[in-house]
């Protein structure tokens, strides 16, 4: 099996759970735009681990499933905005698309452990059409198989430009077979809720109370964070959202904050949890804490390791990032 190109829908909460936005942009009958979600927007929800594996969905992988069955391939994905520009989002190696009888036992597990009835929340929040995951079959669920270390996300996407095969593809869907390398590119911001600059301020309040909705998988990780600070360390030393701070740890080395972020890339969390970190820690004019972590369920990389490592060293910054393990409920090592 080569490797493929394959298109996920427009999504602006990191395809780990439908955000509502590719019906908006699609036209046609396209999948999104009758039902109003797609079932790769749950991609990256690597809270649903199986034995340290995601079992997610795609399109193009679906399309041909019986071709594909049983084999392994590197994909990169991509995905169209709404002013119609094609971006690479990120690249799986080592994918895998499951025979049947394991996308069996996938759905059976899926159902069990509640997280299909979590989809279907999903889907009625963004009023798309909950009827289709009623009774849904394995296959629509899952057809592709990868761990988390095994994907890189491009931070920020990257534009395709110029003349490229999936920049102008007639049918949307198709997995088309990467054997050229990488097209041309250039740097692409990460999408935002509202791209339309033309909107009254109604629109723009929704779209800030939108951005201050709670997710539910960050107060789930803060839970299990707790719990496992609380076995690690005595009784009374963790605290749980003391001065907004998601959980902090006080014994005899000191204080550390630990500052949750639910994104796609360790890069992303660092940077979203930064300011709030050294504001909780320092502001107006003190100094409450002496480490601050920032947790995340995404794999750091090595240059993620080489960032923090350089802040520590050039600034004195005691930041350091550490990837929650949902499989054993564990904080991982350091970084």
């Amino acid at each position: 099996m080569n490797n493929k190109y394959a298109r996920i829908c427009w999504n602006t909460l990191g395809w780990r759970m439908p955000s509502g936005d590719a019906r908006r942009i699609e036209t046609g009958q396209s999948y999104t735009v009758t039902h109003g979600f797609g079932h790769e927007e749950w991609l990256f929800n690597f809270e649903w681990l199986i034995d340290g594996y995601r079992y997610g969905f795609l399109q193009p992988i679906g399309k041909h499933y019986k071709r594909y069955a049983e084999h392994n391939c590197s994909i990169l994905l991509y995905t169209v905005t709404p002013e119609q520009k094609t971006l690479l989002v990120g690249i799986i190696r080592h994918a895998y698309v499951p025979g049947k009888e394991v996308l069996d036992d996938v759905l059976r597990v899926t159902d069990d452990a509640g997280w299909l009835q979590t989809m279907r929340d999903d889907v009625e929040r963004v009023k798309g059409d909950v009827a289709v995951l009623s009774r849904p079959s394995a296959r629509e669920l899952a057809n592709i198989r990868f761990r988390p270390e095994d994907v890189e996300i491009f931070d920020p996407m990257r534009r395709v430009v110029g003349a490229h095969k999936i920049s102008n593809i007639p049918r949307r869907y198709h997995p088309y077979d990467w054997t050229d390398g990488f097209p041309d590119t250039t740097s692409q911001p990460p999408p935002r809720a509202r791209t339309d600059p033309r909107r009254a301020e109604d629109e723009r309040t929704r779209a800030a109370q939108e951005g201050g909705i709670v997710d539910p998988r960050h107060v789930r990780l803060q839970n299990r964070l707790y719990g496992f600070l609380c076995n690690k360390f005595r009784e009374g030393a963790v605290h749980y959202e003391r001065d907004f701070v998601d959980v902090a740890v006080e014994n005899a080395d000191g204080i550390t904050f630990y500052e949750i972020k639910m994104e796609t890339t360790a890069k992303r969390c660092i940077r979203q949890a930064m300011g709030q970190l050294v504001e909780y820690a320092h502001y107006p004019e003190s100094s409450k804490a002496g480490r601050l972590v920032v947790v995340g369920d995404a794999p750091p990389t090595d240059e993620d390791r080489s960032y923090l490592s350089f802040l520590r060293r050039e600034y004195g910054m005691p930041i350091f990032y550490s990837c929650f393990d949902w499989d054993s409920g564990a904080l991982q090592e350091e970084n």
